[in-house]
């Protein structure tokens, strides 16, 4: 799925002159980006507490190149129905953990000594539109306050559903994606 979606986010890069795609291998090279996290055995591991949090898929930025240049470093959340919404075992990984995770390296600012980021934002994409509002609700009750803006929710079916599978354009990049209590976000627009 992590593919699937940074390959439509490619397309739509290819098809809009003014945005640009850079992917993994160059943030890991650029002389922005932190020689302590370079130098870990796993430069995706971000610390989060006691513990590390991995992203699904590997960050990508997308510059946006309009009146102003704006940057924006996304990490990729897949959430394909295998963890539950929420769950009251600690130990067990859930949706809650995943934002409770994120919130805190948001609150922290830890991706911008982690990755040398100075925006964070989390894309994440599940399989339907019910599963996608019961992971906003959650979210918002939460109570995240602004931090939920750097939360971005879209859905696309797999490909083992029975509904077709997404076009291979880049609509994700293009189409808006959903926030928990905030206005819709596009990607590809100021």
């Amino acid at each position: 799925m992590v593919c699937q979606i940074t390959a439509s986010i490619e397309l739509g890069t290819i098809a809009d002159p003014r945005i640009k795609l850079i992917r993994w291998p160059t943030i890991l090279a650029s002389d922005k980006f932190p020689d302590a996290t370079r130098r870990l055995a796993n430069p995706l591991s971000i610390p989060v507490g006691d513990h590390r949090k991995i992203p699904d898929g590997e960050p990508i930025v997308i510059v946006r190149q309009f009146e102003m240049t704006t940057f924006i470093f996304l990490v990729q959340e897949a959430a394909c129905g295998t963890e539950p919404i929420d769950t009251t075992d600690n130990d067990r990984s859930s949706i809650r953990r995943t934002f409770e995770d994120y919130l805190t390296i948001i609150e922290q600012r830890t991706y911008q000594t982690h990755f040398g980021a100075n925006t964070f934002m989390v894309a994440i994409i599940t399989t339907n539109g019910t599963r996608m509002n019961s992971m906003m609700a959650l979210l918002h009750r939460m109570d995240p306050g602004q931090s939920a803006k750097q939360f971005l929710f879209k859905h696309i079916p797999v490909f083992t559903s029975s509904k077709p599978s997404a076009p291979a354009t880049g609509h994700i990049l293009t189409d808006p994606w959903k926030r928990a209590g905030f206005p819709d976000f596009y990607l590809n627009k100021e």
